[in-house]
């Protein structure tokens, strides 16, 4: 096994010296020393697995993606690529790998191959915009890239919710590019030798421009199936349309060169493929492809297009449907819903020669199951693990997985059938690495809401924690609202926006509800906060005050709330709406409906009935604000958000922290320049983290609020 390098490695290997006896209290510049997992992918063989892990680098303020190699019969790891940023893993082979990687002589992401998993990798593309994802075609690569901007010479402009999608989808064929990478690299030249084209547009087939939201490629590699949509926005999200692509890469790459030897242009395309609109239901995005590639799947919500409705998997027989794919009520009728009997959100899913295979929140812990095509299913049992992410191999059964719980930090994992039983073993070793850290303890706890209906959530309590003792009390609110507090160790919000484990470890409790409206509880309790916003998510938390005060070891006077977009606006509605809060941290949030309105990119997302600005949702849009309750307020307020967020416009924060300065209200607002909706940079994560913490340690704490004294 090996170590993991961090920005302050030599002290963190110090530290994880420390006796079992005496655990050590990791700062926050710590928690950004932790690695974090990424996706797996298996080799064809089964004896080998491929998977990503990163690293924040506040020194540089940059972070690194690397790729690393298990080989399950050694059981050793290696780290084939170096500083760069690794993304989208693809074998080619046992013994080579695709992946993409940041190019620095261009500043693109580009395509590099890793033959037999040596050297620094050999960049196939020199594609003149980044490299968004590839997957594997044929003799080579279909890749996604962002279209150029239509140019104009009147001024610097966006024409707001009009302009265009713009993505385009490329295929290049590796040897060939190979060859001429090869050729254009050497010293000697061949004079006026004419290259053969490598790589070609196959969305020049449409001669239109859109936005190529996902793409899949057919499992028998000669057909591609698109999901679109023609602008860019969000807001437009919902208005999508299909296409299927029969593709021969090679024999039209041919046709480019015999216009290119003969000196002729084309304005048709057609030679390229055969293209087949797909009427699906107007919200479908297409997620993957039968075997035998008969069938589609694909993620649609049949009930109604609310933001609160959960979404099905649905499968089309492409065959017994061939008239009724131009039709859209009549493929409506022709999909069979594959998860009516699952009543959750659907995650990641994988159609595999075994089944098809899916992940899903129930509660706060995500599970595994195989489906089979009549949509009955069986829960697979990962030993009390919860997974993230996965690959399932074809071939083997075998499978690879990110996965975490209430004592492990996030690892990849591998599993394998010995006998009928499943073996799962943990390929990585952060959890060894880290295992004198002290994350606090965390459990899961129930109690009954204002009206009635039962509440999980989340706590962290001190490792020294005594029932006889009080404590203050943070909550920890997630965003969405269709998320999952999860029973998990340690989050990346917790590594990188929320300094839970700090606060835990100055002795206070934190509280993560997973409120009405979350994920994992099924479509009655995703719909539950709808026109009840705030009002609803307050019941469950002063609820989940009373329950553990009743329990005897929560400080009643001592009580904050911290959380980012959704939990942001719970945050604020809480410290504005009610007066059992001393402090509360409000990121990324909505102060009120009508400025989130005209600035969110998905302000039709908003829980309310009617219309914007209608009469109906006058009363409703005043009681669910945050900002209604300005009179009243009186509890200090820290605002942090991106000046660039599109989500929720930083017009919201502006209109909280005008407000609360007006009344003499205790608030510090903290607007990050280089920020959207959400924060890109190590020392952006670091200044989020310590701002909270020195704002609660003051609140909470009595300590002295110095928001720029460093945390050593």
């Amino acid at each position: 096994m090996f170590p993991y390098k961090c920005f302050n490695y030599d002290m963190c290997m110090k530290k994880s010296e420390i006796s079992k006896e005496t655990k050590y209290k990791p700062t926050i510049r710590d928690m950004l020393t932790i690695p974090y997992v990424g996706y797996s992918t298996i080799n064809p063989s089964g004896n080998k697995v491929a998977y990503l892990m990163g690293e924040l680098n506040l020194k540089d303020n940059n972070w690194g993606v690397q790729c690393y190699i298990y080989d399950v019969d050694k059981k050793v790891n290696k780290k084939i690529t170096k500083d760069s940023n690794s993304s989208n893993i693809r074998w080619l082979d046992n013994d080579s790998l695709a992946m993409i990687k940041y190019n620095p002589s261009d500043g693109n992401r580009q395509i590099f191959i890793y033959d037999n998993l040596l050297g620094d990798g050999f960049q196939v593309t020199n594609h003149s915009s980044p490299i968004t994802n590839f997957e594997i075609f044929q003799d080579g690569f279909i890749f996604l890239s962002s279209g150029s901007p239509k140019q104009n010479n009147i001024g610097n402009f966006k024409h707001v919710e009009e302009e265009i999608g713009s993505s385009k989808l490329f295929f290049i064929n590796k040897e060939t590019a190979k060859k001429n990478r090869e050729e254009e690299s050497r010293f000697f030249k061949e004079e006026n030798k004419e290259l053969p084209e490598s790589y070609f547009e196959i969305t020049e087939i449409f001669q239109d421009s859109f936005l190529i939201e996902s793409y899949v490629v057919s499992p028998k590699n000669d057909s591609i199936f698109l999901t679109c949509r023609s602008k860019s926005d969000l807001y437009f999200e919902n208005t999508k349309f299909h296409y299927g692509i029969k593709l021969d890469a090679q024999k039209a790459l041919d046709e480019i060169n015999h216009y290119k030897k003969s000196n002729q242009k084309t304005k048709d395309f057609s030679f390229i493929g055969e293209v087949t609109k797909i009427a699906l239901p107007i919200d479908s995005t297409i997620l993957a492809v039968s075997p035998d590639e008969t069938k589609i799947l694909i993620k649609h919500k049949g009930r109604d297009l609310k933001d609160y409705t959960q979404s099905d998997l649905w499968i089309l027989d492409l065959i017994e449907n061939a008239e009724k794919l131009q039709n859209e009520a009549k493929t409506k009728e022709a999909i069979f819903c594959l998860t009516k009997n699952l009543d959750q959100e659907p995650g990641e899913v994988r159609w595999t020669k075994k089944g098809l295979f899916l992940t899903y929140w129930n509660e706060s812990k995500c599970e595994f199951a195989r489906f089979d095509e009549t949509g009955k299913f069986d829960i697979i049992d990962l030993q009390g693990l919860s997974m993230k992410n996965f690959f399932y191999s074809n071939d083997k059964g075998d499978f690879s997985f990110a996965a975490f719980s209430n004592n492990l930090l996030e690892e990849i994992y591998f599993a394998k059938k010995i006998e009928e039983e499943l073996v799962i073993d943990r390929i990585t070793n952060i959890n060894d690495f880290y295992s004198n850290w002290d994350f606090g303890k965390v459990e899961s706890i129930r109690w009954k809401s204002k009206d009635g209906v039962e509440i999980e959530g989340i706590l962290r309590k001190p490792s020294d924690f005594d029932p006889t003792k009080k404590y203050p009390l943070l909550f920890f609110i997630h965003g969405g609202p269709a998320a999952v507090s999860p029973m998990a160790l340690l989050t990346n919000q917790e590594m990188t926006f929320h300094p839970t484990v700090q606060m835990c470890n100055k002795g206070v409790i934190i509280f993560s509800p997973n409120y009405r409206g979350s994920t994992g509880r099924g479509q009655w309790f995703r719909e539950l906060n709808f026109d009840n916003l705030g009002v609803g998510d307050l019941w469950d938390i002063e609820s989940g005050i009373d329950f553990l005060v009743e329990q005897g070891f929560i400080d009643e006077s001592r009580i904050g709330s911290m959380g980012g977009s959704q939990g942001g606006y719970i945050s604020a509605f809480a410290g504005m709406h009610s007066d059992r809060f001393r402090a509360v941290s409000v990121g990324s949030c909505a102060a009120s409906w009508y400025t989130y309105y005209i600035t969110s990119d998905l302000r039709d997302s908003i829980l309310l009935s009617g219309e914007p600005f209608s009469k109906e949702r006058e009363e409703s849009t005043k009681k669910t604000a945050p900002i209604s309750a300005i009179e009243k307020a009186k509890t200090p307020m820290l605002l942090q958000h991106g000046a660039n967020d599109q989500r929720t416009g930083v017009a919201n924060a502006n209109e909280l922290f005008r407000a609360l300065k007006h009344k003499g209200i205790h608030t510090e607002f903290f607007k990050y320049n280089d920020a959207g909706h959400g924060y890109n940079t190590p020392r952006n994560f670091y200044a989020l983290m310590l701002q909270n913490f020195r704002w609660f340690s003051h609140y909470l704490l009595d300590e002295e609020l110095d928001f720029f004294k460093d945390d050593f």
